[in-house]
């Protein structure tokens, strides 16, 4: 199944903190006495991120691999994590 489209952002809702899109929440991130207060909005803004952030690591990896395969290099192991990331948030593993 793929994710809510993007783009996402964060709005206040009653001292916690919604991702939403146009449409809908797609996320509640809240402070639940586990972690700091001050980790709240921080989260929240990183959860927003997400559907940019997959974005721009697949085309950072595309464009890196084409150039390692035009000249037989290695992969580097930067473009290694950058997949795995990739597969993780997709399940592509």
């Amino acid at each position: 199944m793929k994710h809510t489209p993007g783009p996402w952002k964060v709005a206040e809702h009653y001292g916690a903190f919604r991702v939403i899109t146009a449409s809908r929440s797609v996320a509640l991130a809240l402070y639940d006495g586990g972690s700091e207060d001050g980790e709240v909005m921080p989260n929240a803004r990183l959860i927003a991120s997400a559907p940019e952030l997959l974005y721009a690591c697949r085309i950072l990896v595309r464009r890196i691999m084409q150039d390692v395969n035009a000249t037989g290099a290695d992969t580097p192991s930067e473009v290694i994590t950058a997949q795995a990331a990739i597969a993780k948030a997709t399940e592509d593993r």
